[in-house]
């Protein structure tokens, strides 16, 4: 699924490190409740899920988890009632994306979450543009190598 990010792990001065099978499999059972992440989630974390130059670069998912749920009671919004995933975030999740858990697919639709921007009229969920998770991560290296060769022009890396 991720051929081409894969083949460029290293991009805009950052390398990409990932988890092991084992790890993993560890965060599955701290976090998932009996579940697993769905085959594509699982294989960008395996290639890149401790650290990696694209905007899904998570190091601590039980600060946006808390920041997520802080969110929705600041702005008394309703949780999302199905199992979900946090996938990355902005503005101290004022905005993430996330994925839903319970589909039973290997590469699942990837959604926004804004409960900030509900109080504006924006809806709470929608689906990205980028659709599955693996088309935005392809998505997010094509930025990246813009960025390394504009990067690399400069003669900042």
């Amino acid at each position: 699924m991720f051929k081409k990010f894969s083949k460029n792990s290293a991009l805009a001065g950052w390398t990409n490190k990932g988890f092991t099978i084992e790890e993993i499999e560890e965060i599955e059972s701290e976090y998932l409740n009996g579940m697993t992440f769905p085959k594509a989630y699982k294989e960008f974390l395996f290639l890149a899920g401790k650290h990696t130059f694209i905007e899904a670069d998570i190091m601590d998912w039980d600060w946006m988890i808390e920041e997520a749920e802080e969110r929705f009671e600041q702005y008394n919004i309703p949780k999302i009632k199905r199992p979900i995933w946090i996938t990355d975030q902005l503005d101290q999740c004022e905005q993430f994306g996330f994925i839903y858990l319970d589909e039973g697919v290997e590469d699942p639709i990837i959604y926004n979450c804004r409960p900030g921007y509900v109080q504006f009229g924006d809806k709470l969920i929608k689906r990205r543009p980028q659709g599955t998770f693996s088309n935005y991560i392809n998505i997010c290296v094509e930025r990246a190598k813009i960025i390394d060769k504009s990067l690399k022009k400069r003669g900042n890396i």
